[in-house]
C-alpha cells in the first residue's frame, strides 16, 4: 500500500480531499462490489450482524 500512502500524503499536503487518480465514488464502487462477492461467499467480519 504504498503507493496508496504517498497519493495520500500528496492530496493532504495539497489542501486536497479525493484523488483524481480515485475518486470517492469509485472507493464506494469497490467496495459495494466487495461486499457483494463477501456476501455471495457468506463471508462475515467478527463485529457484523449477520443478514
Amino acid at each position: 500500500m504504498a503507493y496508496e500512502i504517498a497519493e495520500s500524503a500528496r492530496r493532504i499536503t495539497a489542501g486536497e480531499l479525493e484523488s483524481p487518480l480515485m475518486s470517492w465514488q469509485d472507493t464506494l464502487s469497490v467496495m459495494g462490489t466487495m461486499d457483494a462477492v463477501r456476501a455471495e461467499l457468506g463471508v462475515v467480519y467478527p463485529g457484523e450482524e449477520s443478514a
